[in-house]
Protein backbone atom coordinates (compact mmCIF):
# COMPACT_ATOMS: atom_id res chain seq x y z
CA UNK A 1 0.00 0.00 0.00
CA UNK A 2 2.85 2.13 0.16
CA UNK A 3 3.44 5.07 2.74
CA UNK A 4 -0.20 5.98 4.74
CA UNK A 5 -0.85 9.02 7.29
CA UNK A 6 -1.85 6.87 10.09
CA UNK A 7 -4.57 8.60 12.02
CA UNK A 8 -5.51 8.98 15.85
CA UNK A 9 -8.47 7.64 17.48
CA UNK A 10 -9.83 11.63 18.16
CA UNK A 11 -10.72 11.03 14.01
CA UNK A 12 -12.49 7.52 14.30
CA UNK A 13 -15.94 8.10 13.53
CA UNK A 14 -18.68 5.33 14.82
CA UNK A 15 -21.51 6.02 12.30
CA UNK A 16 -19.44 6.58 9.58
CA UNK A 17 -17.82 3.12 10.64
CA UNK A 18 -21.12 0.81 10.42
CA UNK A 19 -22.44 3.11 7.64
CA UNK A 20 -19.31 1.91 5.38
CA UNK A 21 -18.72 -1.74 6.56
CA UNK A 22 -22.09 -3.16 8.39
CA UNK A 23 -24.72 -1.82 5.89
CA UNK A 24 -26.88 -4.27 3.75
CA UNK A 25 -24.54 -7.14 3.19
CA UNK A 26 -22.62 -9.35 5.77
CA UNK A 27 -18.84 -8.59 4.91
CA UNK A 28 -17.04 -11.67 3.88
CA UNK A 29 -14.26 -11.58 6.95
CA UNK A 30 -17.25 -11.54 9.18
CA UNK A 31 -18.54 -14.16 7.64
CA UNK A 32 -15.54 -16.40 8.41
CA UNK A 33 -15.50 -15.05 11.81
CA UNK A 34 -18.84 -15.41 13.03
CA UNK A 35 -18.93 -19.40 11.56
CA UNK A 36 -15.87 -19.54 13.57
CA UNK A 37 -17.54 -18.11 16.72
CA UNK A 38 -20.41 -20.24 16.38
CA UNK A 39 -18.78 -23.56 16.47
CA UNK A 40 -16.61 -22.33 19.82
CA UNK A 41 -20.06 -20.83 21.63
CA UNK A 42 -22.01 -24.44 20.93
CA UNK A 43 -18.84 -26.48 22.84
CA UNK A 44 -19.44 -23.90 25.95
CA UNK A 45 -20.64 -25.78 28.89
CA UNK A 46 -24.00 -24.04 30.53
CA UNK A 47 -24.64 -20.08 30.19
CA UNK A 48 -22.11 -18.16 31.62
CA UNK A 49 -21.58 -14.78 31.69
CA UNK A 50 -19.48 -13.96 28.69
CA UNK A 51 -17.14 -10.76 27.84
CA UNK A 52 -16.61 -9.48 24.76
CA UNK A 53 -13.50 -7.31 24.47
CA UNK A 54 -13.02 -4.47 22.10
CA UNK A 55 -16.47 -4.35 21.11
CA UNK A 56 -16.27 -1.37 18.39
CA UNK A 57 -19.56 0.47 18.20
CA UNK A 58 -21.41 -3.03 17.22
CA UNK A 59 -23.12 -5.63 18.43
CA UNK A 60 -22.82 -8.72 15.99
CA UNK A 61 -21.02 -10.73 17.70
CA UNK A 62 -23.58 -10.70 21.09
CA UNK A 63 -26.08 -11.51 18.14
CA UNK A 64 -24.00 -14.85 17.94
CA UNK A 65 -23.92 -15.48 21.45
CA UNK A 66 -27.00 -14.66 23.14
CA UNK A 67 -28.64 -18.03 22.67
CA UNK A 68 -25.71 -19.46 24.64
CA UNK A 69 -24.76 -17.24 27.70
CA UNK A 70 -26.86 -15.87 30.45
CA UNK A 71 -25.16 -12.18 30.34
CA UNK A 72 -22.88 -10.10 28.04
CA UNK A 73 -20.34 -7.45 29.02
CA UNK A 74 -19.37 -5.50 26.63
CA UNK A 75 -16.00 -2.95 26.98
CA UNK A 76 -14.59 -1.28 24.53
CA UNK A 77 -11.55 1.99 25.12
CA UNK A 78 -13.77 4.60 23.15
CA UNK A 79 -16.90 5.57 25.03
CA UNK A 80 -18.63 7.29 21.93
CA UNK A 81 -18.38 3.09 20.46
CA UNK A 82 -20.19 2.08 23.84
CA UNK A 83 -22.76 5.25 23.36
CA UNK A 84 -23.74 3.65 19.99
CA UNK A 85 -23.72 0.36 21.28
CA UNK A 86 -26.26 1.35 23.99
CA UNK A 87 -28.28 3.59 21.39
CA UNK A 88 -29.06 0.64 19.77
CA UNK A 89 -29.93 -1.70 23.35
CA UNK A 90 -32.55 0.87 23.90
CA UNK A 91 -33.85 0.77 20.68
CA UNK A 92 -33.37 4.54 19.88
CA UNK A 93 -34.89 5.83 16.43
CA UNK A 94 -31.85 5.93 14.10
CA UNK A 95 -29.27 3.27 16.10
CA UNK A 96 -27.86 0.97 13.44
CA UNK A 97 -29.81 -1.47 12.10
CA UNK A 98 -29.01 -4.94 12.55
CA UNK A 99 -31.33 -7.39 11.11
CA UNK A 100 -29.28 -8.30 8.06
CA UNK A 101 -27.08 -10.05 11.10
CA UNK A 102 -29.62 -11.61 13.08
CA UNK A 103 -30.36 -13.05 9.84
CA UNK A 104 -27.17 -14.41 8.73
CA UNK A 105 -26.42 -15.70 12.25
CA UNK A 106 -29.58 -17.74 12.46
CA UNK A 107 -29.07 -19.24 9.14
CA UNK A 108 -25.81 -20.21 10.53
CA UNK A 109 -27.73 -21.98 13.34
CA UNK A 110 -29.63 -24.06 10.11
CA UNK A 111 -32.38 -22.13 9.62
CA UNK A 112 -32.54 -21.61 6.34
CA UNK A 113 -35.46 -19.02 6.32
CA UNK A 114 -35.67 -16.88 8.94
CA UNK A 115 -39.01 -15.06 9.58
CA UNK A 116 -39.25 -11.57 10.59
CA UNK A 117 -40.36 -12.92 13.92
CA UNK A 118 -37.44 -14.89 14.36
CA UNK A 119 -35.13 -12.07 13.73
CA UNK A 120 -37.03 -9.53 16.23
CA UNK A 121 -36.77 -12.20 18.76
CA UNK A 122 -33.10 -12.62 18.43
CA UNK A 123 -32.36 -8.92 18.75
CA UNK A 124 -34.50 -8.93 21.60
CA UNK A 125 -32.94 -11.52 23.22
CA UNK A 126 -29.74 -9.97 22.69
CA UNK A 127 -30.38 -6.61 24.41
CA UNK A 128 -31.81 -8.22 27.39
CA UNK A 129 -28.29 -10.57 27.93
CA UNK A 130 -26.19 -7.38 27.52
CA UNK A 131 -25.94 -6.34 30.94
CA UNK A 132 -22.72 -4.31 31.53
CA UNK A 133 -21.16 -1.42 29.07
CA UNK A 134 -17.90 -0.70 30.51
CA UNK A 135 -14.97 1.65 28.95
CA UNK A 136 -11.57 -0.46 28.86
CA UNK A 137 -8.17 0.10 28.58
CA UNK A 138 -6.12 -2.44 27.30
CA UNK A 139 -2.77 -0.96 28.21
CA UNK A 140 -3.59 -1.61 31.68
CA UNK A 141 -2.86 -4.96 33.22
CA UNK A 142 -6.40 -5.31 34.19
CA UNK A 143 -8.34 -3.54 32.09
CA UNK A 144 -11.70 -4.57 33.57
CA UNK A 145 -9.90 -3.52 37.08
CA UNK A 146 -8.23 -6.14 39.56
CA UNK A 147 -11.64 -7.14 40.44
CA UNK A 148 -12.81 -8.74 37.21
CA UNK A 149 -8.96 -10.91 37.50
CA UNK A 150 -9.79 -14.78 35.76
CA UNK A 151 -13.43 -14.01 36.13
CA UNK A 152 -14.96 -14.57 32.54
CA UNK A 153 -14.90 -18.47 31.24
CA UNK A 154 -15.10 -17.04 27.61
CA UNK A 155 -13.82 -14.14 26.48
CA UNK A 156 -13.86 -12.91 22.17
CA UNK A 157 -11.56 -10.36 21.08
CA UNK A 158 -12.23 -9.36 17.65
CA UNK A 159 -9.71 -7.44 15.95
CA UNK A 160 -8.86 -5.33 18.62
CA UNK A 161 -5.56 -5.65 20.32
CA UNK A 162 -3.93 -5.92 16.81
CA UNK A 163 -5.97 -2.85 15.38
CA UNK A 164 -5.12 -0.80 18.38
CA UNK A 165 -1.21 -0.25 17.83
CA UNK A 166 1.90 -0.85 15.01
CA UNK A 167 3.76 -2.39 17.22
CA UNK A 168 4.16 -5.85 17.82
CA UNK A 169 5.66 -5.90 21.57
CA UNK A 170 2.84 -3.31 22.61
CA UNK A 171 0.01 -5.79 20.89
CA UNK A 172 1.59 -8.63 22.91
CA UNK A 173 1.00 -6.93 26.02
CA UNK A 174 -2.49 -5.64 25.30
CA UNK A 175 -3.31 -9.69 24.70
CA UNK A 176 -1.98 -10.63 27.51
CA UNK A 177 -4.02 -7.96 29.54
CA UNK A 178 -6.93 -9.13 27.72
CA UNK A 179 -6.36 -12.18 28.54
CA UNK A 180 -5.82 -11.69 32.43
CA UNK A 181 -9.63 -11.88 32.51
CA UNK A 182 -10.37 -15.50 31.50
CA UNK A 183 -11.38 -17.58 34.00
CA UNK A 184 -9.53 -20.56 34.87
CA UNK A 185 -10.66 -23.54 32.40
CA UNK A 186 -11.77 -20.90 30.47
CA UNK A 187 -11.59 -19.93 27.03
CA UNK A 188 -10.23 -17.04 24.46
CA UNK A 189 -11.18 -16.26 21.55
CA UNK A 190 -9.45 -14.20 18.83
CA UNK A 191 -9.73 -12.31 15.90
CA UNK A 192 -7.23 -10.60 14.03
CA UNK A 193 -5.70 -8.84 10.99
CA UNK A 194 -2.77 -10.92 9.36
CA UNK A 195 -0.34 -9.29 8.14
CA UNK A 196 -1.66 -5.62 8.33
CA UNK A 197 0.15 -2.24 8.94
CA UNK A 198 -2.75 -0.18 8.12
CA UNK A 199 -6.82 -0.51 7.97
CA UNK A 200 -8.93 1.46 6.75
CA UNK A 201 -12.53 3.51 7.92
CA UNK A 202 -13.78 6.44 5.55
CA UNK A 203 -11.00 8.44 4.35
CA UNK A 204 -8.49 7.83 7.20
CA UNK A 205 -6.35 4.92 8.18
CA UNK A 206 -5.64 3.70 11.47
CA UNK A 207 -2.65 1.04 12.75
CA UNK A 208 -2.36 -2.52 12.93
CA UNK A 209 0.50 -4.51 14.03
CA UNK A 210 0.92 -6.58 11.44
CA UNK A 211 1.02 -10.37 13.27
CA UNK A 212 0.71 -13.39 11.54
CA UNK A 213 -0.47 -16.78 12.78
CA UNK A 214 3.42 -17.22 14.35
CA UNK A 215 3.25 -14.09 15.98
CA UNK A 216 -0.47 -15.16 17.82
CA UNK A 217 0.90 -18.52 18.56
CA UNK A 218 3.88 -17.45 20.56
CA UNK A 219 1.85 -14.80 22.66
CA UNK A 220 -1.52 -16.91 23.56
CA UNK A 221 0.95 -20.05 24.42
CA UNK A 222 1.97 -17.68 27.57
CA UNK A 223 -1.36 -17.80 28.97
CA UNK A 224 -3.09 -20.82 27.51
CA UNK A 225 -2.52 -24.58 27.36
CA UNK A 226 -0.48 -24.96 23.82
CA UNK A 227 -2.17 -28.58 22.85
CA UNK A 228 -5.38 -26.53 22.67
CA UNK A 229 -4.63 -23.68 20.54
CA UNK A 230 -6.22 -23.40 17.44
CA UNK A 231 -5.81 -20.96 14.79
CA UNK A 232 -7.27 -20.88 11.11
CA UNK A 233 -6.21 -18.23 8.32
CA UNK A 234 -8.37 -16.97 6.06
CA UNK A 235 -7.82 -15.22 2.47
CA UNK A 236 -9.44 -12.08 1.40
CA UNK A 237 -7.47 -10.87 -1.59
CA UNK A 238 -10.94 -8.70 -2.56
CA UNK A 239 -9.92 -6.91 0.66
CA UNK A 240 -6.59 -5.23 -0.61
CA UNK A 241 -7.72 -1.68 -0.44
CA UNK A 242 -8.86 -2.03 3.24
CA UNK A 243 -5.66 -2.76 3.69
CA UNK A 244 -5.73 -6.49 4.24
CA UNK A 245 -5.79 -9.75 2.65
CA UNK A 246 -6.78 -12.10 5.15
CA UNK A 247 -7.21 -12.81 8.50
CA UNK A 248 -6.63 -14.96 11.93
CA UNK A 249 -9.22 -16.61 13.93
CA UNK A 250 -8.23 -18.52 17.33
CA UNK A 251 -9.34 -20.32 20.14
CA UNK A 252 -7.68 -21.35 23.52
CA UNK A 253 -8.65 -22.72 26.57
CA UNK A 254 -6.72 -21.65 29.79
CA UNK A 255 -5.14 -24.66 32.21
CA UNK A 256 -7.28 -24.91 35.81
Amino acid sequence: MGNVEVSSWERWNPEHYLGEYYTGVVVPDEVEAIKFHIEVLRNIVGQPIVLEFGCGPTVHRALAAAPYVSKIHMADYLQRNLVEVRRWIDGNVGSHNWSHYARFILQCEGIVEPTEQQIAERMSMTRSRITQLSRADASERFPLGRSYKGYYPHVYSGFCADSATNDKKTWARYMRNIASHVAPGGSLMIGALRKCKFYRSGNYYFPSADIDEDDLRKVLKLDFLAESINIEVREFPQLKEEGYTSILLAHALKGK
